[in-house]
């Protein structure tokens, strides 16, 4: 259980980033 939970969390750290960045790249054009 405990690797799922991490694996989870990873998952949200990365989509969070990948937010960010693509926000970052949008501002940029903007």
């Amino acid at each position: 259980m405990a690797q799922l939970q991490t694996s989870q969390l990873e998952c949200q750290i990365l989509k969070n980033e990948g937010e960010i960045e693509g926000a970052d790249k949008i501002r940029k054009r903007l």
